[in-house]
């Protein structure tokens, strides 16, 4: 008789079930994925992937740059629009790298006049979007405030 090796492995959900519609309905991934342009085919992780990620993080845990790929190998690969096999290439090269492509593309490609399809999740605004606001050099008056 042969005795299969079994192992139980944890993975944790979190509140990334909470946060999931909340990223749909503001169609992030396809912001995203406008504002960065075509994929690059060399690269084994989306840079929209690592947005993601960090969009994740900040909103559930604030981990530094550094800490994001050990928060997020805690996660079932599916709460956060991975397949298995990308969480081993998350790491805080890619993650800025991802950062740096996306503020490098920002002002050419205005992916913050999209914004105003968000407006119902910000009004009225609170001092600090319009703190937020003022940084990017976008006017408040586009919300209507």
């Amino acid at each position: 008789m042969v005795v299969e090796e079994l192992t139980l492995e944890s993975v944790a959900v979190g509140g990334q079930p909470l946060l999931r519609p909340f990223v749909e309905r503001l169609r992030l991934r396809e912001l995203l994925a406008e504002a960065l342009g075509p994929v690059d085919r060399r690269l084994q992780l989306d840079p929209v992937d690592s947005l993601l990620l960090l969009v994740r993080n900040f909103a559930l845990s604030r981990h530094p740059l550094y800490g994001v790929p050990d928060w997020v190998r805690q996660f079932d690969p599916a709460q956060v629009d991975l397949e298995p096999e990308q969480l081993r290439l998350v790491n805080d090269d890619r993650l800025g790298r991802a950062l740096d492509r996306l503020f490098a593309d920002l002002r050419r490609h205005r992916l913050l006049d999209r914004a105003a399809e968000v407006k119902t999740f910000w009004d009225p605004l609170s001092d600090v979007q319009r703190l937020v606001l003022e940084l990017l050099e976008i006017p408040t008056s586009e919300y209507g405030q």
